[in-house]
């Protein structure tokens, strides 16, 4: 009884769990449960995240959507709730606020994943989160009911340098403290080590972007940017090789550009730029790597996205069994002996588009695949 009773509690936290750990491409139970703990480091902040995934993930169940590992209903949901706690009070107000957006952000992240689909097969990611938010600040502009949040300062790490690093991987849980990133990161390191590597990997590189153009924006509040860009690319969305990690440092790269490029116009309509920099950087590296022809690295994995270390043992064993990473093992649709007809590259239609099919037959004694009329179907050894 006491063991049905847990497995009846896990069934009902889990998908929060792995909506929680979602927001670092993680499908762990205790990452997911590490990161809940850390938004509760600013109380009225995890309040109003936990009750916004509550009431999203309420609404998708009403609504039929499906049920999937990580719903991408929570953590959209659950983004919007941290940055709305994080800037404004918990008045009664801004808790009916949280609610409807939680219903909008459901409705909408489900509608959007289907969309991005049927366009390019590309994933949702945290797409709701950044429109939504941009909508209800360009709203709040105008209104002078919902009170500011009082900020207290975080202590600091030291060194610097170390302390920037976890602070910046904390604003994307809206709790730039120190200890929310290092938090985060453990999390990582539990789930996946090249995860953790990626992360490291994209801060560097969009650091020394920022530093060699220049620019006066600070990769602290939006850094986080250069490191969930990789991570998406390389780690999540593609199987784990040099050339896909290549990729993914490109991607923070980019991020890294678009973060400066948003950064300017987006503040004369006072929006901060959230995620959209690795947004707009990820869908584009994985549009162009999936409309190559089949058969190169790196392998997308759009369709079955999966922790790197679960793709590379994937990729190995499809290597063993002498096919490609992403392949699908098949069986012949037949039994007995038969003889291909045409194959690669054949003398008649196997050509362009249709050139890696092949032509199964059966044929006689004499070399012959039919006996009697050839334009009859069933004078043919291999009809039915």
């Amino acid at each position: 009884m006491v063991t049905e009773a847990r497995q009846a509690a896990l069934a009902v936290v889990r998908p929060y769990l792995r909506g929680y750990s979602a927001l670092i491409f993680c499908n762990n139970d205790l990452a997911g449960l590490l990161i809940l703990a850390v938004t509760f480091l600013r109380p009225e902040v995890g309040a109003a995240g936990l009750l916004s995934a509550v009431v999203a993930y309420l609404t998708a169940r009403h609504l039929g959507y499906a049920e999937v590992e990580q719903p991408p209903e929570i953590y959209n949901a659950l983004l919007v709730g941290l940055e709305l706690g994080a800037i404004w009070q918990m008045t009664p107000l801004m808790i009916a606020i949280i609610v409807v957006t939680a219903m909008v952000t459901a409705i909408a992240t489900h509608v959007l994943a289907v969309w991005l689909w049927r366009f390019d097969r590309l994933p949702v990611m945290s797409l709701t989160f950044v429109l939504i938010m941009w909508a209800f600040l360009l709203v709040a502009r105008d209104t002078e009911t919902l009170p500011l949040a009082n900020h207290v300062p975080f202590p600091a790490f030291s060194p610097h340098w170390l302390n920037d690093f976890f602070s910046t991987l904390g604003w994307f849980l809206a709790t730039p403290h120190p200890a929310a990133g290092l938090a985060m990161f453990l999390a990582m390191l539990v789930t996946s080590r090249y995860l953790a590597l990626l992360c490291v990997s994209g801060y560097l590189v969009g650091v020394a972007v920022v530093w060699a153009l220049g620019s006066s924006v600070s990769p602290g509040v939006v850094g986080y940017n250069f490191m969930l860009a990789p991570m998406a690319v390389a780690g999540l969305f593609a199987f784990p090789d040099r050339i896909s990690f290549l990729w993914g440092l490109f991607a923070a790269l980019i991020s890294a550009v678009l973060v400066i490029a948003f950064t300017g116009p987006l503040s004369g309509v006072h929006l901060p730029p959230l995620a959209a920099p690795f947004l707009f950087a990820s869908y584009l590296v994985m549009a162009g790597l999936s409309s190559r022809p089949g058969g190169r690295s790196p392998h997308l994995l759009l369709h079955a996205p999966a922790l790197p270390e679960r793709s590379l043992l994937a990729a190995r064993l499809a290597r063993a069994r002498l096919g490609e990473p992403g392949s699908y093992p098949v069986l012949l649709p037949c039994f007995g002996t038969w003889k291909i007809s045409q194959g690669i590259d054949g003398p008649h239609t196997h050509r362009g588009p249709w050139r890696d099919a092949f032509d199964f037959i059966i044929v006689d004694e004499q070399g012959h695949s039919f006996r009697g009329d050839s334009a009859r179907l069933g004078s043919y050894h291999a009809f039915g």
